[in-house]
């Protein structure tokens, strides 16, 4: 699925956070980088997939998901709370 047909509004998490991977491999930004993991959306109650992006080692990651669009560090994510990796 090309990510210019994706609309965020009608595709789960899961599915928005694929799609962000091609535009990140073109950008040259590892897998290591930028792993995908679980979070619970408060407003939803619900387990959303979003994807981490940690520019270097110990600095705070960004995330990427579909419920904010924004990119923004992980602290500022008030919506989500991280369910420990599976």
């Amino acid at each position: 699925m090309a990510i210019s047909h994706v609309s965020l509004e009608c595709v789960d998490g899961e599915n928005v956070s694929i799609a962000k991977y091609p535009p990140l491999n073109r950008l040259s930004i590892t897998q290591n980088n930028r792993p995908m993991m679980y979070a619970k959306a408060l407003e939803y109650n619900q387990a959303n997939m979003v994807v981490t992006y940690i520019p270097s080692l110990g600095t705070p990651p960004l995330m990427l998901d579909n419920i904010n669009r924004d990119i923004v560090g992980a602290k500022q994510r008030l919506h989500l709370k991280p369910i420990p990796n599976f």
